[in-house]
């Protein structure tokens, strides 16, 4: 048991009396109150009239009523001792004397103790919470929303009266610090922190120090009290040796609320082995470095793979400009061989549209349909896949689909599409599938190791150990996996089939990008001649509009349009395929077609579900320290 005062001084007596009699008068001529009514709040009056703000914002939760009674006293015993490893550790015991009012209000109180200090946690592990007799007193222990105060809550089933005892007993470590402005260990400590709403008959600090720390005090204390960074001195602090072991008691009466009392006491420099944080002293922080290098391997490993088992065909080593589509290649496969797959429901529309089958409808600004009209050639295989699940199987001439991103039933369709067409590649021949368990292995790997480093390195950093070098080591580890997922799971490299059709659609990409005059030149080459008459705007409107839909897989579709809009205007017509709300305009056009091609790219891609100064030598102030924190009533 700690021990409490014989008697509380008499000037501390007079004082408290005097105080509450004070606001008892002031609420009399105020407001017309008892005086014993007066007294009973008079705590909470002065909490009011102060403008001080609490330590401990998350103990505003409990009833304010219930924060509406007094402490007799608060009585801290501090024993300091070192360790096996000579780092420093502190058995603390709290008792503080409560007085509740008669009436029923509290069940009990609850202390908030902070969980670090000096930037690192001190571990801190209640032992027990007791009456003044010994008696265990129920109690219960959580973490404040961040993480920075244990809340310890003593409730007893029924409402308690009067004057009540709680013992709180627990126990911390590395409680020491080396000030930034002296050559000292220092235990720099606020007894009963800034965190309370209720004021205090007498706050009194008793620290026993062991053997060698006594050996190793230095003549350097100091005492301070009032609010958070004030600077008066407590009431009274001294210094004697009890059994060859220091005891330093300090002591200040009329603690009012969130004010706090602190003490600060030197020991010669190196006393104290400070807490060793380094990364190779946390098991957690070194173990997410070793699962941040398997991670790492993991990554070079298949990086290594691909550029080489797994690399794609060579091919020919030249692209050579195309101005027609590979023949039985769909626009769906031309997607996922240049690896635009989200734009392949769009441009099989389009080449659907052109083809005669489908006609784009703008039903508003920004705002488009597609309408089967059942006229041109049947499509391939995947282009009546995607023309059933737009109208329906047989789909009906005049059909009307309205495009909305909402519309999960239509996305999972046409997911299964881009699913089978991923799938068909690699049975057309056009792909390979390699070493499936090996890529299983690396990536899997990769990932388990990328997760146990996460999940270390987050201790590590919880610990404050290591500095940043677990977060370094669990960023790199995230990116390898993610590398080596990247590298293992997508990889179908193209065969030579495969780079063959891929090397045409580059060609065509080429053409696509060219000067007018550069692609009637490649119109008027030996293979390009035989088929098309660059003097016929008609036939090449034709080929243009064949090439839309590969000019919104590369992205040139706002261009490409402007090459249709002005053979449009030459020739005097309209595109069949595309219905607007005016007549023909070129830039509404381009903006249209442009528009069509990202609105239905969004709807049918997105739909498919888915401390450190010293306060010894006399420059410190209340609330400096560690320690501390609050409380209240509950």
């Amino acid at each position: 048991m700690p021990r409490r005062p014989a008697r509380r001084p008499v000037v501390a007596r007079l004082a408290a009396a005097l105080s509450a009699a004070s606001f008892a008068l002031l609420l009399v001529c105020a407001g017309g109150a008892s005086p014993a009514a007066a007294g009973e709040r008079a705590a909470s009056e002065a909490l009011d009239a102060a403008a001080a703000p609490p330590a401990v914002a998350a103990l505003g939760a409990a009833r304010a009523d219930a924060d509406d009674f007094v402490f007799d006293s608060f009585d801290a015993v501090y024993e300091l001792s070192l360790d096996d490893e000579g780092r420093s550790v502190m058995v603390v015991t709290e008792t503080l004397v409560a007085v509740f009012p008669d009436f029923d209000q509290n069940r009990g109180i609850r202390r908030a103790i902070p969980l670090g200090y000096d930037g690192h946690p001190v571990d801190l592990v209640v032992e027990s919470v007791t009456d003044a007799s010994g008696a265990p007193r129920p109690y219960e222990t959580e973490t404040d929303e961040d993480d920075e105060f244990l809340l310890v809550t003593s409730r007893a089933d029924d409402f308690v009266h009067g004057e009540q005892t709680y013992v709180f007993r627990y126990r911390m470590h590395n409680v020491t610090h080396v000030p930034d402005d002296a050559a000292i260990d220092e235990l720099y400590w606020d007894v009963n922190g800034t965190g309370w709403a209720q004021p205090f008959g007498v706050v009194r600090s008793e620290l026993r120090l062991s053997g060698e720390l006594t050996e190793a005090m230095t003549s350097d204390m100091a005492c301070y009290r009032g609010w958070s960074g004030s600077t008066d001195p407590c009431d009274a602090m001294t210094s004697e040796e009890v059994d060859g072991e220091a005891v330093v008691v300090a002591e200040a009466a009329a603690i009012g609320p969130y004010e706090n009392l602190s003490f600060a006491v030197a020991f010669e420099p190196g006393t104290v082995v400070p807490r060793d944080d380094a990364f190779w002293s946390s098991p957690a922080a070194v173990g997410s470095g070793v699962a941040a290098a398997i991670a790492a391997v993991m990554a070079a490993v298949a990086l290594g793979l691909r550029l080489g088992r797994w690399r794609n065909h060579p091919g020919r080593g030249t692209i050579i400009a195309q101005y027609e589509p590979q023949a039985g290649v769909s626009a769906f496969v031309a997607a996922e061989l240049v690896g635009s797959m989200s734009k392949g429901v769009t441009a099989t529309v389009l080449e659907r549209a052109v083809a005669g089958e489908l006609r784009v409808v703008e039903t508003a600004p920004r705002r488009y349909a597609v309408q089967f009209t059942g006229g041109g050639p049947a499509g391939d295989e995947h282009a009546r896949a995607v023309v059933e699940a737009l109208f329906g199987s047989p789909p009906q001439p005049g059909a009307m689909r309205e495009m909305k991103s909402s519309d999960t039933a239509l996305g999972k369709r046409l997911l299964a599409i881009r699913q089978r067409v991923s799938s068909g590649v690699v049975a057309a021949g056009l792909r390979r599938s390699p070493d499936v368990g090996l890529r299983i292995w690396l990536a899997v790997g990769a990932g388990l190791a990328a997760v146990a480093s996460f999940v270390l390195g987050v201790v590590a950093l919880a610990a404050v150990m290591g500095g940043g070098w677990p977060a370094l080591c669990f960023i790199v580890a995230v990116l390898a996996a993610l590398l080596a997922v990247g590298l293992v799971v997508w990889v179908r490299p193209f065969t030579e089939r495969g780079r063959e059709l891929r090397d045409h659609l580059e060609g065509l990409r080429v053409y696509i990008r060219l000067a007018e005059a550069d692609r009637i030149r490649v119109l008027q080459s030996p293979t390009g001649a035989l088929r098309v008459d660059t003097s016929d705007p008609g036939q090449v409107l034709k080929l243009n509009e064949r090439l839309l839909p590969y000019a919104v897989l590369f992205g040139f579709e706002r261009d490409w349009s402007r090459e249709l809009a002005v053979l449009y205007e030459q020739l005097g017509t309209q595109p069949g395929w595309y219905s607007g709300s005016s007549g023909f305009n070129a830039a509404y056009f381009a903006a249209g077609v442009a528009s069509f091609s990202s609105s239905s790219n969004s709807s049918w891609s997105g739909s498919s579900a888915s401390s450190s100064s010293s306060g010894s030598g006399g420059g410190g102030s209340s609330g400096g320290g560690g320690g501390g924190g609050g409380g209240g009533g509950v």
